[in-house]
C-alpha cells in the first residue's frame, strides 16, 4: 500500500474527487473557495491519498486562540487549528474514517506550534495528544411533517413556552431575503452578540455575509423601521443549519427577540421539509427547550515540545468545556432519533 500526503495551496488545487468525500456543503470545494476568499487565515488543505486515490482531507490554518476560553480566562496563542476556518460545529475531516488517524498524525509531525483539532465527533491520536470535550452542537431530528404538528407533539410547558414568546412578535415584520440585502445594521447587531461571547473563535468580515452563496437564507425581524434581530441558515439537503445571527439588546428583553429568532429558525426548516435541524453550539438551554439534544463534539491539543504537552495535560480541566445540562423531555413521545 502506497500512502502519499499532497498540501494545497488553495481549493481550485484539490483533486476533484475532494466533494465526493464530502458529506456537508461546508466541507465542499465551493464553501472552501469561499472562505478562502473572504475569511483567510493562511488555510492550507491536505489530502491522502492510498494507492493514488483520493481518501481522506481536511483544513489547517493560522490563528491566534484564546486556549483558556472555557475557563473565563484569556491567554491568546499562536496557533495551528485543523478545522473549517469558521465557527461551525461540521467535522472538518472528510474521507474514510480508518484514514483519519494516519492523516491526523502526518499533521501533527509536519507542522510547527501549538495544534488544535476542533469538532471531530470522536477522539483520534490517543497516546499522543491531548483529547478533551468541547461545545456539543444542539440538533433537533422528528417526522413532524409541519410547524404546526411540531408544535402540537410538545409537552404543554413547552408549547406554551413558545407561544407566549410568539405573542410578543405579533406585531413583527418578519423578512426572507437573499443574504445580499446584508447591511451595516445587521453587522452592527452581529458584533452586539460577539461582544457578549464567552466561546468566540474569530469575528467575520460584513463583506463575507453580503458575499454569502446562494443556498444561505437570510431571516429579519422588524418592529416598524427598527431591526430586532436576525438569522442566517443555511439548506443543505435534508438539513437546515443555523450560520449566524445577531440581536439587538435593547429591545430583546421586550419582545422575546433571541427565543422568536430560534423560533423562525425552526419554523424555516419545516417550510424546507428538513427533516434534521442543526441549531449550532451556542444558548445550549433555549436550544434544548425547543426539543433539541446534545450532538457531542471532541477536541485535541499537542505541541512537539514535551514539556509544553505536559503542561496542556495538566491543564486539562480548564481547557475542556465542562458544563453539563439538564435533560429535558419536551416532546410528547420519542419522536427523535439521533
Amino acid at each position: 500500500m502506497q500512502r502519499e500526503i499532497l498540501i494545497a495551496e488553495h481549493p481550485d488545487q484539490l483533486n476533484t474527487k475532494w466533494d465526493d468525500l464530502a458529506v456537508w456543503y461546508y466541507q465542499k470545494r465551493a464553501f472552501l473557495a469561499f472562505l478562502h476568499t473572504y475569511n483567510y487565515c493562511n488555510q492550507r488543505y491536505y489530502q491522502l491519498f492510498v494507492n493514488n486515490r483520493l481518501v481522506a482531507g481536511t483544513i489547517v490554518y493560522h490563528f491566534r486562540t484564546n486556549i483558556l476560553t472555557f475557563s473565563g480566562l484569556n491567554l491568546f496563542v499562536k496557533t495551528k487549528i485543523i478545522g473549517l476556518p469558521i465557527s461551525i460545529a461540521t467535522v472538518p475531516i472528510i474521507g474514510e474514517s480508518g484514514e483519519h488517524e494516519f492523516l491526523l498524525e502526518e499533521i501533527i509531525k509536519r507542522e510547527k506550534l501549538l495544534i488544535l483539532g476542533l469538532n471531530f465527533t470522536s477522539p483520534y491520536l490517543k497516546k499522543k495528544v491531548v483529547n478533551m470535550r468541547t461545545l456539543p452542537t444542539i440538533v433537533i431530528e422528528s417526522d413532524f411533517d409541519s410547524y404546526e404538528a411540531y408544535l402540537n407533539g410538545l409537552r404543554y410547558p413547552y408549547r406554551r413556552r413558545i407561544i407566549r414568546f410568539r405573542e410578543k412578535f405579533e406585531k413583527v415584520r418578519s423578512e426572507v431575503t437573499p443574504c445580499s440585502v446584508f447591511n451595516r445594521t445587521h453587522y452592527k447587531l452581529y458584533l452586539d452578540v460577539m461582544d457578549s461571547s464567552t466561546t468566540k473563535l474569530e469575528t467575520l468580515s460584513q463583506e463575507l455575509f453580503e458575499n454569502l452563496p446562494e443556498n444561505f437564507i437570510l431571516i429579519t425581524h422588524y418592529i416598524e423601521d427598527t431591526m430586532l434581530a436576525w438569522n442566517i441558515c443555511l439548506h443543505d439537503r435534508e438539513t437546515l443549519f443555523f450560520f449566524m445571527g445577531g440581536l439587538n439588546y435593547e429591545f430583546r428583553d421586550r419582545y422575546k427577540s433571541y427565543h422568536n429568532n430560534l423560533a423562525s429558525v425552526v419554523e424555516l426548516a419545516f417550510q424546507k421539509k428538513c427533516t434534521r435541524i442543526d441549531l449550532g453550539q451556542t444558548a445550549e438551554i433555549a436550544k434544548l427547550r425547543m426539543g433539541g439534544l446534545e450532538e457531542e463534539r471532541t477536541m485535541f491539543i499537542y505541541h512537539k515540545n514535551v514539556f509544553i504537552l505536559l503542561v496542556m495535560r495538566f491543564l486539562r480541566k480548564i481547557l475542556t468545556y465542562s458544563s453539563t445540562r439538564e435533560t429535558y423531555r419536551v416532546f410528547k413521545s420519542v419522536r427523535q432519533n439521533i
